[in-house]
């Protein structure tokens, strides 16, 4: 997989006119250890992929202060961590501890310039966590490559669409609604966390947001697309319980386009 991502690297920057070149370190996952090399330098992107996925459940906390220690050291000013997992229930839960352990992390005074930016927009209890049983993840169409659309005819998949979970932090101390222009003058925000489905002219879903996960109804308008999965309600105006949850009102925000790299001068 390291030579498959050289390989692919090299191509994108030379047809893409750049001159870089990818540099490759193999090390063993040992949170006893650092991460990487003490020389290394500073990045404007810190990508975990499947790295949750090799830890063990006992490791998530330890791993919390590690990353945070590694981060402070190789993540510039205005950077970007994503870290994507997949979105099976125990890996999933294993990035929401995660997210859990910096939170307790940062009320410690440790790692205080690092934003969670999403999926949750903001420094909130999970709501995923609240129950046992609960994980969150996320899931997008994409168009799928000839070679994958022959594999899933031969497995008897049909993969359109792909689930994954994800949490992507900020190392800035702007406001969250300057880093994301689109969330200036809202004074909270909820996400679609599950597919939606009708009742009669309603939509169902669960939402997620400052105050927890609730189930929720929407009566669809003419003038407004369905909601989906994923979809941001701004200011939304609600009435009922965490169980039956009717949204009368809500502004549509939509991070689509966003430049997250708005450094200032």
């Amino acid at each position: 997989m390291l030579q498959m991502g050289e390989r692919w690297s090299r191509n994108f920057f030379e047809a893409n006119g750049h001159s870089w070149s990818p540099r490759l370190f193999h090390r063993r996952l040992d949170f006893s250890q650092p991460l990487l090399p003490p020389a290394a330098p500073q990045f404007n992107l810190w990508l975990m992929s499947y790295f949750f996925n090799e830890a063990s459940p006992e490791q998530i906390s330890g791993a919390a202060e590690k990353s945070v220690r590694e981060w402070e050291r190789h993540v510039a000013d205005e950077g970007l961590i994503m870290i994507v997992e997949p979105a099976l229930k125990h890996q999933s839960r294993r990035l929401l501890e995660f997210r859990r352990a910096l939170l307790e992390l940062q009320a410690k005074g440790i790692g205080t310039e690092f934003q969670v930016l999403l999926p949750c927009l903001g420094h909130q209890a999970c709501g995923a966590l609240a129950s046992a049983e609960d994980w969150c993840h996320e899931e997008v169409e994409w168009m799928r490559p000839p070679y994958m659309k022959r594999i899933d005819q031969l497995a008897e998949l049909d993969r359109r669409s792909l689930a994954f979970s994800y949490l992507v932090l900020v190392r800035s101390r702007r406001p969250r609604s300057e880093i994301l222009p689109a969330l200036q003058g809202l004074t909270r925000i909820d996400r679609l966390v599950s597919p939606t489905h009708w009742e009669g002219k309603e939509q169902e879903f669960y939402f997620c947001g400052p105050d927890g996960k609730k189930r929720g109804r929407f009566k669809s308008h003419p003038s407004r697309e369905d909601l989906q999965r994923g979809d941001l309600l701004g200011d939304a105006k609600t009435r009922g319980d965490s169980l039956h949850s009717r949204i009368e009102e809500y502004l549509p925000v939509t991070l689509a386009g966003q430049d997250l790299d708005q450094r200032e001068t």
